[in-house]
């Protein structure tokens, strides 16, 4: 009998919408197991076993273990690979919680739904003698944003310490996700804060988004 997270990937792939996308796909399946017994998994495989940490400022947290996999085709190839990992992950004894797939090229598809949203990571570049005041400043403008920061990746890079806002879009389109994002951008840069780097992408496929949609 399929599993739980089997058919709600193969009911979420069957959606229409989906059928012409195609490029470059990042996947992450959240499972309940440790991180070594992850990687354990992953070892000879096209897969990278992860833990994210999240929090929000009002020092909620939480650590998801999870695969990861960079994938470039058509959704229905990308989708039968997520599906034969999630058989090997459930066949391995370990359980899947989540199947989340990610499309980061363009076009992509809109609108957005519960289980597909616009991610926006913004990577600044904080001096480390001035943190403290600046996710002071940071913990101020978050409601108006509705950003949350990431605990990881958290790098050192010559006297900075390497720090992620991250934002989701339920509804709107690209260009008010676009907008918001440019006006996010000159605020921060207003506070005096150096962005390295904005990434976005669409989440087209989400069979759990309870797993952390308290976090963003």
């Amino acid at each position: 009998m399929p599993s739980p997270q089997t058919t709600a990937l193969a009911a979420q792939l069957s959606d229409p919408d989906l059928r012409l996308l195609s490029g470059r796909f990042h996947s992450h399946i959240t499972v309940r197991t440790t991180p070594d017994t992850l990687r354990s998994f992953c070892r000879g495989r096209a897969l990278k076993a992860t833990v994210i940490d999240l929090a929000d400022f009002d020092g909620r947290a939480q650590r998801d273990v999870m695969t990861t996999a960079y994938h470039r085709g058509t959704i229905e190839d990308v989708g039968a690979q997520l599906s034969r990992t999630v058989v090997a992950l459930e066949g391995a004894g370990l359980a899947p919680l989540r199947v989340k797939l990610e499309h980061e090229s363009l076009p992509t598809i809109e609108p957005f739904t519960a289980h597909r949203y616009r991610e926006v990571h913004v990577k600044l570049a904080i001096p480390e003698d001035d943190y403290a005041a600046r996710m002071d400043a940071l913990r101020a403008m978050a409601p108006a944003w509705g950003f949350v920061p990431s605990r990881n990746p958290y790098q050192r890079r010559a006297g900075h310490l390497l720090q992620f806002l991250n934002l989701r879009f339920y509804d709107g389109g690209l260009d008010a996700v676009a907008e918001k994002t440019d006006a996010l951008s000159a605020a921060l840069s207003r506070e005096g804060l150096r962005i390295v780097e904005i990434k976005a992408e669409t989440a087209v496929i989400d069979t759990a988004h309870s797993v952390d949609a308290w976090w963003a």
